[in-house]
C-alpha cells in the first residue's frame, strides 16, 4: 500500500500523524517558552535566552509544520529544534530523550509520506 493515494496528497493516517504531533509539540513548546520566559525575567545567567529562543523556534516549526502549503518548511524547522535539544539534553547528562527520539521519527514519516523531502 503507497503512503500517497493517486491524488498526491498524503494519506488519512499520515495526515493524522501530522496533526497529533504538531498540536502536542506545538501546546509542549507553548508552555515551554511562558515558563523560561517568565524565569528569563530574573535570571542573570547569560544562558538564560536559549530555552525562550529555542521554543520560539519549535513554536514557529509546529506552526508551519500544520499548514499544509508550510509543512515542509516546518518539518525542517523541527528537525533542527529536536536535534539541538537532543544534543543539549545528552551533553547535560539527561539521557532520558525518547520523546525526542519518537517526534524525530514522527517527522520523517510524515515528510516522507507527504510528498519527500
Amino acid at each position: 500500500m503507497s503512503p500517497r493515494p493517486s491524488g498526491g496528497s498524503a494519506s488519512l493516517p499520515i495526515k493524522f500523524l501530522q496533526w497529533a504531533v504538531g498540536v502536542v509539540v506545538l501546546v509542549a513548546s507553548l508552555r515551554t517558552f511562558f515558563h523560561s520566559a517568565h524565569k528569563l525575567a530574573g535570571a542573570n545567567s547569560p544562558h538564560a535566552w536559549f530555552l525562550p529562543v529555542l521554543s520560539g523556534l519549535e513554536i514557529a516549526g509546529a506552526i508551519l509544520f500544520l499548514v499544509p502549503r508550510l509543512s515542509r518548511i516546518g518539518s525542517y524547522v523541527l528537525l533542527v529544534v529536536f536535534g539541538v535539544a537532543l544534543l543539549f539534553h545528552v551533553l547535560h547528562g539527561d539521557w532520558e530523550v525518547g520523546a525526542l527520539v519518537v517526534y524525530i521519527a514522527a517527522v520523517v514519516v510524515v515528510r516522507s509520506g507527504s510528498g519527500g523531502w
